[in-house]
């Protein structure tokens, strides 16, 4: 039971020096305000459960709560019913993140944000999701980055997911700087793996590229990226920029689309963009061109004659 802010502070020491708390409970019995310790992250790997059981952690608004969690099952409870917020509505949190940086397994359910976070990629409840998954969680602020932009994560990849997660209508989803790559979503700047269900977004959104109410950039990953069941406002697009994606209640084996007249056919095409950080890659993909394929074709039926 963590009922003041030395319990609190214990169990960060004991994490960040390499205590073993897979399997170990949690459980806040007050608000805490975190916002005057500089210095506070649990900056190595949390493995075990917090329940916020309803209360608020106020946060220094350079840094999140937890730095990475992966708990020993991707469906284990790691975070649950934790509200976050900033000291101030005009705070601006420089992390990227405001519970989560990295979510590399396990599940953070029933937790909020209010406040405003800014970075190279950034994302109203975590920057990246791997194999864990975001349930029920709902996000009030702005997110303003250099590159990806999520209203609930920066990234998705892997085999995680984002589930009944709420952007409401006061929220700012906006790309702020030049970048190789400016993509913003409603509930996802970037998306390489995974699936979105059930959310819903009213974000304002705006960007230069991919602009979409509910992922920015999708990579052309045919079959690996999975959207279905939500509701954006505010664009005309639920996903800004990718192709291969599919809604798995309306085509389970869905064909990649083929242009004769294109010399970049996605008949055969890969995720590419696996590099980690904010900017840079943009969801690209390998492709095979009509050159390539006719080229192909021609060496097959000269092998087979000489047979």
């Amino acid at each position: 039971i963590i009922d003041s802010l030395e319990d609190i502070e214990l169990m960060r020491a004991r994490i960040s020096r390499g205590y073993d708390v897979a399997g170990k409970y949690y459980k806040l019995a007050i608000d805490i305000d975190l916002s005057s310790s500089k210095s506070w992250l649990i900056s190595s790997t949390f493995a075990g459960h917090f329940d916020g059981q309803g209360h608020t952690i106020t946060v220094d608004p350079n840094k999140g709560i937890f730095r990475y969690v992966n708990t020993p099952s991707s469906r284990d409870i790691a975070i649950i019913n934790l509200n976050v917020k900033t000291p101030s509505t005009q705070d601006v949190m420089s992390s990227g993140y405001s519970i989560v940086y990295r979510l590399l397994s396990g599940v953070i359910e029933n937790c909020t944000f209010t406040g405003n976070v800014s970075s190279d990629a950034a994302g109203g409840i975590a920057y990246r999701v791997d194999d864990g998954f975001i349930r029920n969680c709902s996000f009030s602020g702005t997110v303003q980055a250099d590159s990806y932009a999520g209203g609930i994560v920066a990234r998705l990849a892997g085999e995680g997911g984002i589930e009944n997660c709420k952007v409401g209508s006061e929220v700012k989803v906006s790309i702020s700087k030049i970048a190789s790559a400016k993509y913003a979503g409603g509930i996802v700047g970037r998306m390489t793996g995974g699936y979105v269900k059930g959310c819903t977004s009213y974000a304002k959104i705006t960007g230069t590229d991919g602009i979409g109410g509910i992922v920015g950039c999708i990579s052309k990953a045919v079959n690996r990226s999975r959207i279905t069941g939500n509701t954006y406002t505010g664009v005309d697009r639920e996903v800004g920029y990718g192709t291969g994606y599919f809604d798995p209640d309306q085509d389970p084996n869905p064909t990649p689309e083929y242009d004769p007249d294109s010399r970049d056919n996605n008949l055969q095409p890969q995720d590419n963009t696996q590099h980690d950080g904010g900017g840079g890659g943009g969801c690209t993909s390998i492709t095979l061109s009509g050159f390539s394929l006719l080229l192909l074709a021609g060496l097959v039926l000269q092998k087979s004659r000489r047979h």
